[in-house]
């Protein structure tokens, strides 16, 4: 066997097959790896010094797979794909239409494909529209306010958006004596368009709040001021009003930065748990076509500037 001179990063390897594995087939793991080491190392083109790599890389890509089955439900991650009951080789992909009279089975398996479609339709959205489908989603909480920071002089942050409370009902104790007349909670948030190969580190969500606290203990609060935000009304945002701090990502979080976001109160949601809402909240009726998907993505990001 002749070496062919490519250093192969098995982990980079693993990753592409994650994010480019169609969860609604099945298909040789001998395949998968071949066709990322020749996307990754060999621009797409078939080289028989390809075959030199397979087989050191089919072990680990296939350790990792276990590990991602073993940790389907321990964490927040769900099952992407199992090995074929048939064949120890094969990898099929939950989202795998097998023939069932449930309806229910079948309507779970294709919302379930569409959060893997939109995994990869995220990664290819601008930064700029990521951070629009960002605001969207606060917009689709029932925040008021909703807005993004300029490209610049964002401090760090870039979407936010505030959710005011007028009064508390069902509550005749504060009605009666007024004491919390009026509440604002603010989310505030950093959203990072990556590859799925560029994956959230802990350094990632460290960066994160260190901006998140240089606004904190910014003097007086002046959003305007700190995030070069326009049309914002003076002091907005009052020393005593709650913050939830969001970190969206389209790219994947290892559970180390998850367990550091989770510590330090940081919202973290992922690519894999952003698509997975998505899709079953907003395009919750889309069939599995990933033209269709992506159309009505836009137009549901699009919607936010009405409503900011």
């Amino acid at each position: 066997m002749h070496k062919s001179g490519k250093q192969i990063d098995k982990n980079r390897v693993f990753l592409y097959i994650k994010s480019s594995f169609d969860y609604r087939r099945s298909i040789a793991l001998d395949e998968l790896v071949q066709n990322a080491i020749r996307s990754l190392y060999f621009q797409g083109k078939s080289d028989p010094r390809i075959d030199d790599h397979i087989e050191g890389t089919k072990s680990v890509i296939r350790r990792r797979v276990n590990k991602e089955i073993e940790n389907y439900n321990k964490y927040k991650t769900y099952l992407r794909f199992y090995w074929s009951p048939d064949d120890e080789d094969i990898l099929v992909g939950c989202a795998y239409p097998l023939p069932t009279d449930d309806k229910a089975e079948r309507v779970k398996k294709r919302i379930l494909g569409n959060a893997f479609l939109l995994e990869r339709i995220l990664t290819d959205l601008d930064a700029l529209k990521f951070e629009t489908l960002c605001k969207r989603i606060l917009c689709e909480l029932g925040c008021q306010f909703v807005g993004e920071t300029r490209a610049t002089a964002d401090g760090g942050i870039d979407f936010f958006g505030t959710l005011k409370f007028l009064k508390i009902s069902d509550n005749p104790f504060f009605e009666k004596f007024s004491l919390v007349p009026s509440t604002k909670v603010h989310f505030i948030g950093q959203a990072k368009r990556y590859s799925h190969t560029n994956i959230i580190r802990p350094q990632h969500i460290r960066e994160f709040v260190g901006s998140a606290l240089v606004l904190k203990f910014s003097q007086g609060w002046d959003l305007g001021k700190e995030l070069a935000i326009e049309n914002l009304p003076s002091k907005f945002l009052s020393p005593s009003d709650p913050i939830v701090w969001l970190f969206f990502s389209t790219s994947f979080a290892t559970q180390r930065a998850k367990q550091l976001a989770n510590k330090l109160g940081i919202h973290l949601q992922d690519g894999e748990d952003l698509a997975r809402w998505i899709a079953y909240n907003p395009l919750l009726g889309c069939s599995q076509d990933e033209d269709e998907l992506e159309s009505e993505l836009l137009r549901w990001v699009e919607s936010a500037e009405s409503q900011s």
